[in-house]
């Protein structure tokens, strides 16, 4: 009877409150969005359409492929 109160135990709110205590998992608004080159429009996504061209989302501007990758602030 025990195991079941363990288990039961486990179930209803240490798997959802040890990831939150110890801070392992990133937050993921801890990131800011690029800006946009173009129009500086935040960016949250880019269209590959050929090896040299590229669309920003949502603003539309095109973009070469690889100009908005994230690189390390500090």
């Amino acid at each position: 009877m025990s195991d079941r109160g363990e288990a039961g135990s486990d179930s209803s709110g240490d798997d959802r409150s040890d990831p939150d205590e110890t801070g392992d998992a990133p937050e993921p608004w801890v990131f800011s969005l690029p800006d946009c080159p173009v129009c500086g429009q935040p960016v949250t996504n880019v269209t590959v359409t050929g090896p040299r061209s590229g669309t920003a989302e949502p603003c539309g501007c095109s973009v070469l492929p690889g100009t908005l990758d994230r690189t390390p602030r500090g």
